[in-house]
């Protein structure tokens, strides 16, 4: 299939999910509003979406997005988030509330008992590798976490990758508990202790 009639490159049998829509639209947006406005008419396409649908579920207006895709216009981010974010919850996988990933191996993981804290959930993701740690936390901060716990030596890394804060495992937060803990009371934006 050429590239000119498939715009979003889509492989068959390749779910929506793991298509990752959502990332479709933000690097279309960085290419040109033209970019943004067919790869959203795709998108919506794939998804099944009606504009109605989704100027409810991204608090758009109708009007706004019926003109954004009929003439050339410049998107407000205000409109480009709203977009972005409701068809990340068509996507599934979002975090519904506020919470805390922790990655980390199924060892490390079995020992935390926490389910939450508060109002934030404390999600797990397993890695039993570094490049398995890197893709887990790059997907728990698409699907909506707030922060990530994770290993000293991975937090370096992943500070490259990830724009939602990063708290390492160890030195005054000795373990697992004490990092979640610390990452909960950022997401909160209290002070951390």
């Amino acid at each position: 299939m050429e590239s000119h009639d498939n715009p979003l490159g889509f492989k068959p049998g390749v779910s929506l999910l793991k298509s990752m829509l959502a990332e479709l639209l933000v690097r279309a947006a960085l290419r040109s509003n033209e970019d943004f406005v067919e790869c959203l008419k795709e998108v919506l396409k794939k998804l099944g979406v009606s504009l109605r649908d989704l100027s409810r579920l991204s608090g758009v207006s109708l009007s706004t997005l019926n003109k954004l895709l009929g003439e050339k216009r410049d998107v407000r981010l205000s409109t480009y988030r709203g977009i972005v974010s409701a068809v990340r919850k068509l996507e599934g996988g979002l975090v519904e509330g506020r919470a805390v990933a922790v990655v980390a191996s199924r060892q490390v993981l079995d020992k935390l008992k926490l389910a939450s804290l508060g109002s934030v959930v404390i999600r797990k993701y397993p890695a039993e590798s570094p490049e398995e740690a890197v893709a887990s936390a790059i997907m728990a901060e698409r699907q909506g976490v707030e922060a990530v716990v994770c290993a000293p030596l991975l937090s370096r890394v992943l500070s490259k990758f990830l724009s939602i804060p990063i708290v390492p495992i160890g030195g005054d937060k000795v373990d697992i508990e004490s990092a979640v803990k610390a990452a909960v009371a950022l997401v909160e934006g209290r002070r951390v202790e």
